[in-house]
């Protein structure tokens, strides 16, 4: 996985299975074109090289990249920084702890109904 929070986030195993050949689907960052960047933005907040290049690689996944460039063969676990791992904006923050109360809410009310 890219970015171990990502399974905290959604449902993401899929993600990390390698196809017939040997690769992952996210597109590997030296191989995309500069048309290809047009909608992606390179996050300064990341602290490692790594990092910013599978951020750039997950953004184009998810902007519904299906160009044909080389993809990631082997994921490098050189992200060491728990900054770089959860490297979020304050408005991604705000969404996860909605998205954490609506799971909450939504326990509470199995829990209530099974009683």
């Amino acid at each position: 996985m890219l970015f171990s929070f990502l399974k905290y986030l959604q449902p993401t195993h899929y993600f990390t299975l390698f196809n017939k050949n040997g690769e992952l689907i996210y597109p590997l960052f030296s191989a995309l074109s500069e048309t290809d960047f047009e909608n992606l933005e390179l996050d300064s907040g990341y602290f490692s090289e790594i990092a910013k290049k599978y951020d750039i690689s997950y953004q184009a996944l998810e902007k519904g990249y299906i160009g044909c460039a080389q993809k990631i063969t082997t994921i490098e676990n050189k992200i060491n920084s728990i900054d770089d791992e959860e490297n979020y904006s304050n408005e991604e923050k705000e969404l996860i702890k909605q998205d954490y109360q609506e799971v909450l809410d939504i326990f509470n009310l199995m829990k209530i109904k099974l009683s």
